[in-house]
């Protein structure tokens, strides 16, 4: 393999860091990760292309049913069709997230997408309240997809700006590098499609089936927890390099302690900030004297139950990838079947508690025992020396906040 393919190895697997390799060769080499970047094109492309192809032939023959059924079939189409150009687009921009992430720039890209999503929560309110169409939402969505990809091809060349291409500079296929990029990146474009494809999908069937009201104030509170999320992410994802070179340097003890503490970090802020909004915002919105409403507090307590669970799974499954073996798309793309398969099957019944119940359960079928079971044992421990030591305190500190919720909204 060149040398410059073992790099991108190096790279792709948590084995090098872009300081490291600069320690190593004594200058960056910055011809070749505009060949990486160059590559990452490629592929990203080719992914994009294949997704089209599941998106057009399988999963439109899947959703048909859903599809004619629709008060507006032509409109449910067309929204379709803009999900699956949508998808596509998202795929092949994520050239830009491999390039920012792997140079560490987690952070930075957390807290604009964390803005990006907020300010499409606004729209899809105004879209619902103004003018409710499946067709706007999803638009909506789209643009804002196109919107984030610019933003993170800016950000890139703003702070990586040797990445730019002169005139005169003609840039090769690599096959060395091509070979190294190949798997991981596949394997990525799976977690992807099984993540914010479901979520395309699963708004779909969402804006079918729910009331505009209801919707309206499903997606509202929807937007705020998934901010609340994006927040507290950076105690976690943040450290990934860190987990990577303890890993590689098998300082097992120290990554445990470590891996352990900065989840449950996360996990103390995810509910901290969730439970904060959920005893507020009703009030706030009544004082701004608001249209939209909150979800019922029940709701909102299962919404975050099932981001819990999510956020634990995903996690673990990040720590288990340090060990290079990508597995996470295999149970991804399953997790994600079941939650879609689960979704269609209760939403009628149940309406907007079939969210979180389709969650928390396609979770716990595979997801939260697999993923946790394969990084338990790669940190050289088990279930329940972790759960006395480390997960119990946030089990808990969720419980008491839902007890304490559940306290105030009825005092209220």
């Amino acid at each position: 393999m060149k040398a410059g393919a073992q790099h991108t190895n190096d790279l792709l697997f948590g084995k090098s860091s872009p300081q490291s390799l600069l320690q190593t060769t004594g200058s960056t080499n910055w011809f070749f990760f505009k060949e990486l970047l160059h590559t990452y094109q490629r592929i990203y492309l080719l992914l994009a292309a294949v997704a089209s192809f599941l998106l057009i032939f399988i999963v439109t023959f899947l959703i048909k049913k859903t599809l004619v059924q629709s008060a507006n079939s032509f409109e449910a189409y067309l929204a379709w069709v803009i999900t699956v150009v949508g998808i596509c687009l998202s795929m092949f921009g994520k050239r830009y997230d491999s390039i920012l992430r792997g140079m560490d720039f987690i952070s930075l890209i957390n807290r604009w997408e964390t803005l990006l999503n907020l300010l499409l929560g606004i729209i899809h309110i105004a879209i619902l309240l103004l003018r409710p169409s499946i067709t706007y939402l999803v638009l909506a969505t789209h643009l804002i997809t196109v919107l984030t990809i610019a933003k993170k091809r800016h950000l890139m060349y703003q702070y990586i700006p040797q990445l730019k291409r002169t005139k005169k500079e003609k840039i090769n296929f690599n096959k060395g590098i091509f070979l190294a990029s190949w798997e991981p990146t596949w394997k990525t474009g799976v977690i992807i499609s099984s993540t914010q494809g479901v979520s395309q999908l699963s708004g779909m069937i969402l804006s079918n089936v729910i009331p505009p009201a209801a919707l309206a104030s499903y997606l509202f509170s929807q937007k705020l927890l998934h901010a609340c999320n994006q927040f507290s992410w950076a105690p976690f994802y943040s450290k990934i390099p860190q987990f990577n070179q303890l890993r590689m340097k098998g300082k097992i003890s120290e990554l445990r302690q470590y891996t352990f503490s900065s989840l449950n970090k996360s996990l103390y802020i995810l509910v901290t900030l969730t439970f904060l909004v959920g005893i507020t915002i009703s009030k706030v919105l009544l004082l701004i004297k608001a249209n939209t409403e909150f979800v019922t507090p029940s709701v909102w307590i299962l919404l975050l139950l099932g981001t819990f669970v999510d956020r634990i799974q995903a996690m673990h499954g990040q720590i288990f990838m340090t060990t290079n073996n990508i597995k996470l798309y295999i149970t991804s793309f399953f997790s994600g079947a079941i939650y879609l398969a689960l979704l269609l099957l209760t939403i009628r019944t149940f309406e907007i508690y079939a969210i979180p119940i389709a969650l928390i359960t396609s979770n716990l079928v595979l997801n939260f025992w697999y993923n946790q079971k394969n990084s338990l044992q790669s940190l050289d421990t088990n279930f329940k020396e972790y759960f006395l030591s480390f997960l119990y305190k946030p089990i808990f500190l969720m419980i008491l906040g839902s007890f304490f919720l559940l306290g105030i909204s009825y005092l209220w």
